[in-house]
């Protein structure tokens, strides 16, 4: 019997079938008839209140994605189950650095690599401090205090939030 589940849905922004919503929706409502303890929720940022967060082209092309994100994220907090939502800065196919962290703080973006977000939400799922939480994923050595349409990426800055204790 499964007692964590972790939910990875997504799709792109120009799918019409996108499952962010309803497939979280179907996985939220079986964990709960199943007496899953534990589900996290891997979300996007600028979904939920994080919108500003992200640079205005993002949420120009990504809004529906994002909404739909909100929805499921949503969902989750009204359910009954212990949940965690883990909103990573966009993803990379880069080496992980190790520098993945976890933080409440809305104010940030760069990008973070998968094996890196892949950590942290392993480790967030086995935190008693990270229940009931939302957490921006981010990698302390990439991130960007501007939009990367405005400066190159080569500008990174040091860490304008606080990372989250387990």
């Amino acid at each position: 019997k499964a007692d964590i589940v972790f939910s990875c849905f997504g799709g792109a922004a120009t799918d019409e079938n996108r499952s962010d919503y309803p497939g979280n929706q179907n996985l939220i409502d079986a964990a709960e008839d199943e007496g899953v303890s534990r589900f996290v929720l891997l979300s996007a940022l600028g979904a939920g209140n994080s919108e500003a967060s992200v640079p205005f082209q993002v949420m120009t092309t990504m809004r529906p994605l994002l909404l739909d994100k909100s929805r499921a994220e949503l969902y989750l907090k009204e359910s009954k189950l212990q949940w965690t939502i883990v909103r990573p800065v966009p993803l990379s196919d880069d080496e992980p650095t190790g520098g993945g962290l976890l933080t409440e703080g809305l104010k940030c973006y760069g990008t973070i690599a998968r094996p890196d977000l892949a950590d942290l939400l392993i480790r967030a799922a086995g935190s008693a401090t990270a229940r009931q939480v939302t957490l921006t994923a981010i990698d302390r050595t990439r991130v960007l205090l501007t939009s990367p349409y405005v400066r190159p990426l080569e500008f990174w800055e040091s860490l304008p939030v606080d990372e989250f204790e387990f």
